[in-house]
């Protein structure tokens, strides 16, 4: 493993310190995140993205946002994912590199129910997974190189879910790396005419975390 994976896996095991502040201002973005989602949830591309979950019910599984009905968690993470970011109204963090940090909460919240993890459990694996994201951000400009932001969203996401599961710090470097080596989103996705696709390409990373997470560590079978 390199240096910077060192330093991301490092940080997500040992982190210790999670201030009142911290916890309250992680609870804000959650809210934010589902006021977002109840405007969007009639809108075109996160019904497409329900649609598509619903052909994976998965009893015990992970739920829909604002559904009684569950499915896989990268199912989850994908379809929520979608209604979230959708109307481009989330928590916006701009630096070096724009991101909405909160793009990363959906696959956070999928994989914490499935485990059922608990409530702290969850809001620290998201502080975790924030500070980490807003850092790449502060470091380094992706899209002046033509690349997309969500990019950054593999690496905070994989390390949040690594500190959910307590996984151990190769592990997380590992899952870093089968997760971002094969997935690489160029800035096309937000230049001349756009599709929908530009409210999922977050999401879709998050799915994908889940399964690098779950497919190669801890070798479950996962829809």
């Amino acid at each position: 493993m390199d240096k910077c994976t060192n330093l991301f896996a490092n940080y997500a095991c040992n982190v210790g310190d999670f201030s009142w502040t911290t916890l309250h201002e992680t609870k804000r973005q959650i809210l934010d995140s589902f006021g977002v989602m109840y405007l969007a949830f009639g809108e075109d591309a996160p019904k497409a993205a329900r649609n598509y979950a619903y052909n994976f019910g998965f009893k015990g599984g992970s739920s829909l946002f604002g559904l009684i009905f569950y499915t896989a968690p990268k199912v989850a993470a994908f379809s929520n994912g979608v209604l979230v970011r959708y109307l481009d109204f989330n928590d916006t963090y701009l630096s070096k590199e724009p991101l909405h940090p909160s793009d990363l909460i959906s696959g956070l919240i999928a994989a914490a129910q499935y485990k059922h993890k608990s409530g702290l459990e969850l809001l620290k694996a998201i502080a975790i997974a924030y500070e980490i994201s807003v850092n790449l951000c502060d470091a380094a400009s992706l899209r002046a190189h033509g690349f997309d932001h969500v990019n950054y969203i593999v690496i905070d996401e994989a390390c949040g879910l690594g500190r959910l599961f307590g996984l151990k710090k190769q592990e997380i470097e590992h899952a870093v790396s089968i997760v971002a080596i094969p997935n690489i989103s160029l800035r096309q996705t937000r230049a001349g005419e756009l599709s929908k696709w530009k409210g999922a390409a977050a999401a879709n990373f998050c799915k994908c975390v889940i399964c690098s997470i779950f497919d190669s560590i801890w070798y479950e079978w996962v829809l």
